[in-house]
């Protein structure tokens, strides 16, 4: 199907933090060395570029779980 003009988006959807409650580098490095990390991931930062969700879509994670659902480290 060709539809001169217009073009298809891909988009990621997700919260802006991880439920584990271990900074997200950290588990990256011991999980996953070999992934070569793009940006700093300070805290619990998702691993996942949500920026063309909020720019398409203007889509912002509302729901979140709050960091009493997850017990301290």
């Amino acid at each position: 199907m060709d539809v001169p003009g217009r073009a298809a988006h891909a988009v990621h959807l997700c919260a802006p933090e991880i439920i584990v409650p271990y900074p997200t580098e950290e588990l990256l490095r011991r999980y996953h060395p070999t992934t070569a990390l793009r940006r700093p991931l300070p805290g619990r930062a998702a691993p996942v570029d949500t920026s063309a969700a909020r720019r398409l879509l203007g889509f912002t994670a509302r729901n979140l779980l709050g960091r009493g659902a997850v017990p301290p480290s």
